[in-house]
């Protein structure tokens, strides 16, 4: 354990002084400072306006963060023969995919708290500019609800990406391969709904079996989207909560167990 702490100190602390990462953070300020005056827009619709864009902020840094920084530093390693230096040390190749994942993490987390709380502000600043508009129903506990599970939506998102970096150390082709993943486990929930309640897709038998074949395989990132809930203070259940919540601590274990077998298997030389 004391290895994989080292790896994860190590990843941080090189991560969190990178440039790139604090012109994400200055740009994600910039916007909420923006989300303010949006907001202003829509008043007939000010929570779900001022939340969805706050949270979506909060998502588009956190990916940012993950397809460009984390993958390429990670890749980059691989590509330079630096992590060489890692496993030269007595550090088991698993060891050094789990120290990886945590200390990208460690600033993911980072991240999103900063980030987080700027959102929350800018929501209650937006909120008190026209409080007649505020929503009946608002709450804040609703509203850490969804940044919760933002958070572990991109923890999901990390771990596979994590696992693409080990099967194709090219930084591009890992990043192409996270997007598509991304892309295809945002949109499966809705593109799966539709299609079994469309009747003119009742005989693709074929079709129908692929896409609840990928259902197994994609990540059902919109099962942690909590967005809407938080925008107009819907009731969620903890029975969801917990199972929501399970899926996506055991999804992001077979990612680093997958990331771990291809990472002993391959050659470095």
């Amino acid at each position: 354990m004391d290895k994989i702490l080292l790896v994860a100190s190590i990843t941080f602390k090189d991560l969190i002084r990178n440039k790139a990462l604090h012109g994400i953070y200055f740009a994600s300020i910039f916007l909420f400072l923006a989300n303010i005056a949006i907001t202003a827009l829509f008043s007939w619709e000010l929570g779900k306006v001022a939340v969805d864009v706050g949270l979506s902020i909060v998502s588009l840094a956190g990916l940012l963060f993950i397809f460009f920084l984390a993958t390429g530093s990670v890749a980059g390693e691989i590509t330079e023969k630096t992590v060489y230096f890692v496993l030269a040390r007595p550090v088991t190749r698993t060891q050094y995919v789990l120290g990886k994942y945590l200390g990208l993490a460690g600033v993911l987390f980072l991240s999103c708290v900063v980030i987080g709380v700027s959102a929350a502000l800018s929501v209650r600043m937006a909120i008190a500019q026209y409080p007649l508009y505020q929503p009946v129903n608002y709450s804040w506990g609703t509203f850490f609800l969804a940044w919760l599970f933002l958070l572990l939506s991109l923890l999901v998102t990390l771990s596979f990406s994590l696992f693409w970096t080990m099967v194709s150390s090219h930084a591009y082709t890992a990043m192409l391969f996270s997007i598509l993943t991304y892309c295809i486990g945002s949109g499966l929930e809705t593109t799966r709904y539709l299609l079994l309640r469309d009747a003119n897709f009742a005989d693709k038998t074929v079709l129908r079996w692929l896409i609840s074949a990928m259902v197994w395989v994609f990540p059902n990132l919109k099962a942690f989207d909590l967005k809407t809930t938080a925008a107009y203070g819907l009731e969620v259940t903890p029975w969801y909560l917990v199972i929501t919540a399970a899926y996506g601590i055991l999804y992001i274990f077979m990612m680093l167990f997958l990331a771990a077998q291809v990472m002993n298997r391959r050659e470095l030389g």
